[in-house]
């Protein structure tokens, strides 16, 4: 009995450690103390693998872990972040920003998914979609500023814009 219960806090400690690891960006070391452990010990299991292995480098392990994990709990936005980057990397921005834009709807203020869902918002639309919008918008300020101006204020600027480009200066009027 006493064994049984040195081997259950051994299992609890490795836990505690590999969740402290992956808090302080040491992936490394999370998966060696995850590796120790049960693949049933929690039900965040398979998201911290897929996590520690995508940020390892290991995508095909992490893909299987990422999946694994929302074939057992669909709403787990770690294990998306995790397919959502992996899809990303591989240019894949639809498949990408599908999960993205999923953690976005359940927790806007996740970890790093503002960046994650622009990259792939802007290879979804492409940077000319931005572009465009930039100089629609410019254009739309200029009518408006034109309409919504006293007609003594376009003349008194166009006066002055003249003397600027012509070098004249007001004594020479």
């Amino acid at each position: 009995m006493l064994e049984a219960n040195a081997i259950s806090d051994e299992i609890k400690e490795n836990w505690i450690k590999a969740v402290e690891a992956r808090n302080s960006g040491e992936y490394e070391d999370c998966l060696k103390l995850l590796k120790k452990l049960p693949r049933d010990y929690d039900e965040q299991y398979d998201s911290y693998m897929a996590e520690a292995y995508y940020k390892t480098g290991d995508i095909d392990k992490a893909d299987e872990y990422a999946h694994s994990q929302l074939s057992k709990q669909k709403e787990n936005n770690r294990a998306k972040f995790v397919l959502g980057s992996i899809y990303l990397e591989k240019g894949d921005n639809e498949a990408a920003h599908k999960y993205f834009q999923e953690i976005f709807d359940a927790d806007p203020e996740y970890p790093e998914l503002n960046d994650k869902l622009v990259a792939s918002s802007t290879g979804k639309y492409g940077m000319n979609a931005a572009f465009i919008v930039v100089i629609v918008l410019l254009v739309w300020i200029c009518v408006v500023m034109k309409r919504n101006m006293p007609i003594y204020i376009k003349n008194s600027i166009s006066f002055s814009s003249r003397k600027i480009f012509k070098g004249i200066t007001s004594s020479d009027y």
